[in-house]
């Protein structure tokens, strides 16, 4: 297997609207771009409490990397536009200072999903608070985490990826929430994770994608506790001969008793194949399946990453 070492990566961070269906709307979104450069990695980053500060201690994970961004490689906008069907960031803001470290691992035994070290993943996460003006607005600071995932992304080309047959994913959906709903104990925003599933029908180009059991030691009630929550995702209906991509919309199914006004909250997925495999002459069923959900409502919004390994039918 060849060995390769992380040379840098770049990430947008993107500001939620107040009201997405306006196209005036409170704020106009806004958010920030890092480049993190490679930093040496004998050292791991450890949450040392709720507050998201980190402390760097020694590590003997040969699967660890990391990055760095000071307030340089930083840029921070004021506003959201619609540029080629994908929003950009416009109108570049004042930044007074900020920073922020990414911190990745190759596989990292089964902690995303099962015999998964051609997935590389992590987390990034703001060090000092950025602080910054955009316009005649006053001062802001603003903290952020977020998760990441990538992997070899199999590209969607006749005998690249299979045009019959089914295959079955399995791993784990991880990532932040922000909970404020009624008679929630704990802090307000906190990392959950889940049971991820998939089932895909490579002639239809279509599967059902699922997540049970998230976050279930803070949404409870009676039992079972946590969330569940899916939908049916979809590919083109033809090759595009580009890098792989399905996606599709997602609710939750089931929450736990006391917590049900949460069934029905949307959210949406995307995600890829990777790592691409051989069966003889032919296409095989790709390693594994990467990529990123959300779902939100007015008291409960969650997003983050899933990983999942191929299992045998």
């Amino acid at each position: 297997k060849e060995s390769k070492a992380f040379q840098g990566a770049a990430t947008a961070l993107f500001r939620d609207l107040v009201d997405p269906t306006l196209a005036n709307s409170p704020n106009e979104g806004g958010g920030a771009t890092f480049l993190f450069s490679a930093i040496e990695t004998s050292k791991k980053f450890v949450q040392t409490d709720q507050s998201g500060d980190y402390n760097v201690e020694d590590s003997a994970l040969p699967s660890l990397f990391a990055g760095a961004a000071d307030s340089d490689a930083i840029s921070v906008f004021g506003r959201t536009v619609n540029g080629d069907g994908r929003p950009q960031l416009d109108e570049v803001a004042q930044l007074n200072a900020g920073d922020a470290v990414l911190v990745g691992f190759t596989g990292a035994g089964d902690a995303l999903c099962e015999e998964c070290d051609f997935i590389n993943w992590g987390f990034w996460v703001t060090g000092e608070p950025l602080s910054f003006k955009s316009g005649d607005d006053p001062v802001s600071t603003a903290d952020a985490l977020g998760w990441w995932v990538a992997g070899d992304i199999v590209k969607d080309v006749a005998g690249a990826l299979p045009d019959i047959g089914m295959a079955y994913y399995s791993g784990t959906a991880l990532g932040e929430v922000w909970n404020t709903l009624p008679k929630h104990e704990g802090p307000a925003r906190y990392t959950a994770t889940g049971d991820m599933s998939m089932g895909w029908d490579f002639a239809k180009r279509s599967g059902d994608f699922k997540v049970t059991d998230f976050d279930k030691q803070n949404v409870s009630g009676y039992l079972p506790s946590g969330i569940d929550f899916g939908g049916e995702l979809s590919a083109p209906g033809v090759p595009t001969g580009k890098p792989n991509q399905f996606g599709g919309p997602l609710s939750i199914t089931r929450a736990a008793t006391g917590r049900t006004d949460l069934i029905g909250t949307p959210g949406y997925a995307l995600g890829s194949f990777v790592g691409a495999t051989r069966a003889g002459a032919i296409a095989g069923n790709p390693k594994g399946v990467i990529g990123n959900w959300n779902i939100g409502g007015t008291n409960y919004k969650a997003g983050g990453i899933f990983g999942g390994s191929l299992k045998p039918q």
